[in-house]
């Protein structure tokens, strides 16, 4: 893993345990375990689906408050995609899919919020140029 790469991803956990200590509810965060799961019927994919894209605008309207403030932005948005719902779990499935080739015990993995893989996702395929 990169350095920077690597100290974007030390961030985004601690932030994400910050959030978990403000949000404790159980629909607060998915972890991979459940993510696995609402995939497999249409009802719950439906949900999910509809979850994960409310978290991508999130992400997108933190870029646009970002960048109006002038400050860094966390991650430069495709001028010629349009990012959706099926964009954002195409993401988090391959950040899952490296997780699942690394060394990290599969019980860590699977308990992964996939909010934060997205994050990370989108960070490693949209990086702003320097």
């Amino acid at each position: 893993m990169k350095k920077s790469v690597r100290r974007q991803f030390q961030l985004a956990i601690s932030f994400s345990f910050l959030l978990s200590l403000l949000f404790s509810s159980p629909i607060s965060a998915i972890e991979v375990k459940q993510y696995e799961e609402y995939k497999r019927t249409s009802l719950s994919r439906t949900i999910l689906k509809n979850f994960i894209d409310g978290v991508g605008y999130g992400y997108s309207w933190s870029n646009t408050f970002l960048e109006n403030r002038g400050d860094k932005k966390l991650y430069c948005e495709p001028r010629k995609i349009v990012l959706n719902a099926e964009n954002y779990i195409d993401i988090i499935d391959r950040q899952i899919a490296v997780l699942k080739k690394s060394n990290l015990p599969l019980q860590s993995i699977m308990e992964t919020p996939v909010e934060l893989l997205l994050y990370i996702g989108l960070v490693d395929s949209f990086p702003c140029s320097r």
